[in-house]
């Protein structure tokens, strides 16, 4: 992706910022999954799918966002 930082500390907030905001958008993940389980319209394989590629999308937005605020 070529994410390249010029100090530790620098990498440090990167991680501490994903880790705060991570924990986020896993919050919002595991939400959604437990929506969709007591909505009892979904197969558990349509579950897991969408719960994969939500999980996806939200940790390269997150690293996009933290990428582009650290410069």
């Amino acid at each position: 992706m070529g994410v390249q930082y010029d100090s530790f500390g620098s990498l440090l907030w990167f991680i501490g910022g994903y880790l705060l905001i991570g924990g986020i958008g896993e919050l919002f993940t595991n939400v959604m999954r437990i929506f969709m389980r007591k909505a009892q319209k979904w197969r558990e394989s349509q579950i897991k799918a969408v719960f994969i590629l939500s999980s996806f999308l939200v940790n390269l937005i997150i690293i996009s966002f933290l990428d582009n605020v650290m410069n």
